[in-house]
């Protein structure tokens, strides 16, 4: 091993003095288990420095990827989430096999599934398991994304909670928020607006401004309570996750429309399973929504 990659403080993964960065089992792990291991270790998620936490990190560097507040060796996107794999009881043996051999089951194979396509179930309740397959889940709860945020006032920043909406066409903002908060509004054709600054909590140099309607409540519901420990669990692996509480239905201050929600969308998409929310990259982090199914 190399002089520069000794270290005073030992490796919490393999125990040797080194920095993180340089352990060969940390970088043998997918990005996942990476990020998993610095967060139960307690590693910082900006330079992976284990002293100390990413709200204390005086590293100014950023994700070579994405170019945020975290390491390189920590991103996480839609290309390097953990593909399922097939196992089989049975280990796999390779038997070798004359030309007509071969042939003669491949014909057998088409035949036989050619017939098991027109057969009919043999009973109604195999008929009714095959309707289940092919989309009779129920939905029990819809998710719309939330993040929380900074919002920018005369006397300092308060946190506010928002809702992507983009069935919406232009972005609300809750009046008592306006009232509380202090801001100025400018009226036109009989209609309040505001302007708000917002700033990202994982990332304070990520600042966006919102213009939006004022008005006195929102008619967007909100997902019901949801006590599942399946669905908290699924998404901790993601360091900058915009809404930690986001299956809980607080209440909401703004919500942004079409109209200003390309300020707030970023790339990237990720599907932990076909029956559980999606994450979507924001500039306030992964917002979660879609449909929990059981």
């Amino acid at each position: 091993m190399n002089n520069n990659n000794k270290s005073s403080q030992k490796c919490k993964v393999c125990q040797d003095r080194h920095h993180l960065r340089f352990c060969l089992i940390f970088n043998k792990m997918t990005v996942l288990e990476r990020v998993k291991v610095a967060k139960e270790k307690g590693y910082c998620f900006n330079c992976l420095c284990g002293s100390h936490t990413r709200e204390w990190c005086r590293s100014r560097n950023a994700c070579a990827v994405c170019n945020r507040n975290h390491h390189t060796k920590l991103h996480v996107d839609g290309t390097n989430e953990p593909k399922k794999q097939a196992h089989c009881n049975k280990p796999y043996s390779y038997q070798k096999q004359s030309s007509h051999e071969f042939l003669s089951s491949r014909t057998q194979s088409k035949t036989h599934k050619a017939n098991s396509s027109h057969q009919k179930p043999k009973s109604q309740a195999e008929g009714y398991q095959i309707r289940q397959r092919l989309g009779g889940r129920s939905k029990k709860h819809v998710f719309m994304p939330t993040a929380l945020a900074r919002a920018i006032t005369i006397v300092g920043a308060n946190k506010t909670r928002i809702l992507l909406n983009s069935g919406a066409t232009e972005t609300v903002i809750l009046k008592s928020f306006v009232k509380n908060n202090q801001f100025q509004t400018t009226k036109r054709n009989d209609k309040e607006y505001c302007t708000v600054n917002l700033q990202s909590f994982h990332d304070s140099a990520v600042k966006i401004q919102i213009h939006g309607l004022v008005q006195s409540k929102f008619t967007s519901p909100l997902p019901e309570k949801v006590q599942d420990r399946i669905l908290e669990n699924t998404y901790s692996h993601l360091p900058d996750l915009a809404d930690p509480h986001f299956y809980h239905p607080v209440s909401i201050d703004i919500m942004v429309g079409n109209d200003e929600l390309a300020k707030v969308l970023k790339a990237g998409l990720i599907q932990t399973a076909s029956h559980m929310p999606i994450a979507q990259s924001t500039v306030f982090g992964w917002v979660i929504s879609g449909a929990r199914y059981y």
